[in-house]
């Protein structure tokens, strides 16, 4: 399969043949219709993230085809069971694992989601993912009040817009 590759740092990556990728147990192979630029890629590819490891082929942010239906990729991979804090396990699709700027991808299968019906394949493999608890914290027991929205604390990060897209929490 073609992939975008990454040799080293401040090197432009190149399209190469590399092998397919094989689901291991709990994982799927996705068929990759596009990936999205996150500025994760760019510091990797500058040499400026931690724990790069080389050849790489990154793409964090996905979308793509799964038994003939439209699906998008969840990035964060094993991030345990502790809905606030990562697992130490805890990695993103992309480095140290294949990324999304291949023909295919392997994935665990709960990281797949349906990709909405109303969005292109670009723009879903854009949709920009957080940390997964942020998607879930409005909805968790005691995580809104009268006193604020419950997605006021994640402003400083990316992940703040779809929470104000899909997370209105009533007052009072």
């Amino acid at each position: 399969m073609k992939a975008l590759v990454l040799i080293a740092a401040d090197t432009p990556p190149t399209i190469q043949e590399i092998p397919d990728p094989v689901a291991r147990d709990g994982e799927v192979v996705v068929d990759i219709a596009a990936g999205a630029l996150n500025h994760r890629d760019v510091w990797i590819m500058k040499g400026k993230y931690p724990g790069i490891r080389y050849p790489a082929v990154l793409g964090s942010d996905g979308a793509g085809w799964l038994d003939g239906k439209p699906v998008l990729l969840n990035p964060s991979l094993q991030w345990g069971d502790n809905p606030a804090a990562q697992s130490k396990d805890y990695h993103i699709l992309g480095l140290p694992t294949q990324g999304t700027f291949a023909t295919r991808v392997a994935v665990p299968r709960a990281n797949v989601l349906e990709a909405p019906a109303h969005l292109s394949m670009e723009q879903a493999a854009a949709i920009p993912f957080g940390r997964p608890d942020r998607l879930s914290r409005p909805f968790l027991p005691g995580r809104t009040s009268s006193r604020r929205t419950g997605v006021d604390q994640w402003n400083r990060r990316g992940s703040s817009f779809i929470c104000l897209s899909v997370c209105p929490c009533r007052r009072g």
